[in-house]
């Protein structure tokens, strides 16, 4: 998916829990469950500032989100910000379940899993070897990505939760 769907989902769901739990997500708590739904998409990065093909591989695996949640408890002793950090996680994986491919779920296994499919990854091929078709349908979820994000944004600056 898309950050800011990602981003969406992880705030639906927090806000889903306040409701049902009655109870609050602190600041800190809100950040590391939003900072979680992003934070597999990091392996991005190493795609492109070393030219490796790793995206969706360990990032993008339960046993990811259980790791990063255990080192963010041994850094900070906050169990409350390693399970909203996990959860984090955990929603992005949902949330690219949604596509065809889906995710290695239990990684080192390269055996997909989506809501439609389980098995292993057909190539696709990487963002620099997609054809033309393939990059403008990206680029057209890409669009609207941004068009949601932006209309959240002006719908908040209306409602006056954010300031200029």
């Amino acid at each position: 998916m898309f950050p800011f769907i990602t981003l969406l989902m992880g705030w639906i769901i927090g806000k889903i829990f306040e409701l049902f739990s009655k109870r609050k997500i602190s600041q800190r708590n809100w950040f590391f469950l939003l900072f979680g739904a992003l934070l597999p998409d990091a392996d991005h990065l190493i795609d492109w500032t070393l030219g490796l093909d790793i995206h969706r591989t360990f990032t993008h695996s339960i046993f990811f989100s259980i790791i990063a949640g255990m080192i963010l408890y041994l850094v900070l002793n906050r169990k409350d910000y390693s399970i909203a950090l996990s959860v984090g996680i955990l929603i992005h994986l949902v949330s690219d379940m949604i596509s065809p491919f889906g995710i290695p779920a239990f990684w080192p296994s390269m055996m997909h899993l989506s809501f439609t499919y389980f098995g292993p990854l057909p190539s696709a091929g990487s963002l620099f070897t997609q054809e033309a078709a393939g990059l403008m349908s990206s680029l057209k979820l890409a669009i609207v990505d941004m068009g949601v994000g932006a209309a959240g944004f002006l719908w908040l600056l209306y409602k006056g939760k954010v300031k200029l």
